[in-house]
């Protein structure tokens, strides 16, 4: 009997020790879930902060390409110069349509008519920088065809390229995109929008300074990025024209000439 007691005694004190074991880990794995979900929220949250630089980073990165040097064919030329234009194109839209959700009502855009004109500023830059280096990009691609062991013959027919690629292709997009697309959109969405409608709700005077300011800083944008765009692709084409010249006449030297020509005129653009 006394035997019989000690046993269960012995059992009772076992499902004890069984019972406050499991209970601890339980608690354990409780801190262990929580730190996990701490940490969890965190790399979501760092994800996010990457994921907002990624686009301003895949432009420098483009950008940067150049002074790599790495074209060395045809369809490294043109992929750099596609990659680049897209970019800075839709890095603009992005900015325009953030612009347009923060500013969205009279009362925003008088408040805010600093961060519109830095809007137009930025357009004007973007489409500027784009365009130097444009033209560094048909430096490297028209030394790399000139540099070639090929007959001037097929130089000049290589040189065709840089016109397709960025004269035509590249001053397109440019214009359709930039000049015709997102400034046409802020004339739209500020001029003859939400200046426009607030004419019967606000006082004249006020209501008519902030719109011819508005329409100021849209034309003098519009304006500088015309300009831009047209001596540009004057520049290009009179230098793409010119190249092929000297090499339909064999003339390789003076090709190397208005390579270093051409490079003084994008030197001035900067």
């Amino acid at each position: 009997m006394k035997r019989f007691i000690r046993s269960n005694r012995c059992k009772i004190i076992v499902c004890a020790l069984c019972i406050t074991f499991i209970l601890s880990s339980c608690g354990k794995n409780e801190k262990t879930n929580s730190g996990q979900t701490s940490s969890m929220k965190t790399l979501v949250t760092e994800k996010t902060t990457e994921t907002a630089d990624m686009k301003t980073e895949e432009t420098t990165e483009i950008a940067n390409s150049k002074t790599e040097n790495n074209i060395d064919s045809e369809d490294d030329f043109e992929e750099l110069v596609e990659k680049d234009v897209e970019a800075t194109i839709n890095e603009l839209k992005d900015e325009y349509e953030e612009l347009k959700a923060e500013i969205n009502t009279y009362d925003k855009y008088k408040n805010n008519t600093d961060k519109v004109e830095e809007f137009y500023s930025k357009a004007y830059e973007s489409q500027k920088q784009l365009i130097i280096r444009l033209g560094e990009y048909s430096i490297i691609y028209t030394e790399m065809i000139v540099n070639s062991n090929i007959s001037t013959d097929d130089m000049y027919d290589e040189l065709e390229t840089l016109y397709d690629v960025v004269y035509d292709d590249a001053g397109d997009d440019i214009y359709e995109e930039i000049y015709s697309g997102i400034l046409e959109d802020v004339y739209d969405e500020y001029y003859s929008g939400i200046l426009e409608d607030a004419y019967e709700t606000v006082e004249y005077s006020e209501w008519s300074d902030l719109r011819s300011d508005e329409y100021d800083m849209w034309s003098d944008t519009r304006s500088e990025v015309y300009d831009n765009w047209s001596d540009f692709r004057s520049d290009l084409y009179d230098f793409w024209s010119d190249i092929r010249s000297e090499l339909w006449d064999g003339d390789v030297d003076k090709a190397v000439k208005k390579i270093d020509d051409f490079k003084e005129d994008v030197d001035k653009l900067k």
